[in-house]
């Protein structure tokens, strides 16, 4: 059984038991509570024990623009106004990075058939 993630420090260490780790509910909060922040150091530390994660791998301009589409549900017209970038060129950074994940999930995929 791989090692308890550490993914916070508050008064005491806080982690996360991987095999109790899923898709629903996991990082919640409003705009600007850290959530971001939160979603790369767990992140870092799943890829670390081996669990394939995506989005680690994807530039970090990608990466931003997918989280923020995706897990916070930022409105790329809301990403545009915040940050001054063109709303094609977050377009394109979410393209890219879907394109790219979904190349990964092809393999993983393939090895699943496989077995």
């Amino acid at each position: 059984m791989a090692e308890p993630l550490f993914i916070a420090q508050s008064k005491d260490p806080q982690y996360l038991l991987p095999q109790m780790a899923n898709r629903h509910g996991l990082v919640a909060g409003a705009t600007g509570t850290g959530k971001t922040v939160t979603l790369q150091v767990m992140a870092e530390a799943f890829s670390r024990i081996g669990v394939p994660v995506f989005a680690a791998e994807l530039p970090e301009e990608q990466r931003e623009v997918f989280i923020a589409h995706e897990l916070e549900g930022i409105s790329f017209k809301e990403m545009a106004a915040e940050t001054g970038v063109n709303l094609n060129t977050l377009l394109g950074r979410k393209r890219n990075a879907v394109r790219h994940m979904r190349e990964r999930l092809q393999g993983v995929y393939d090895e699943f058939r496989k077995s």
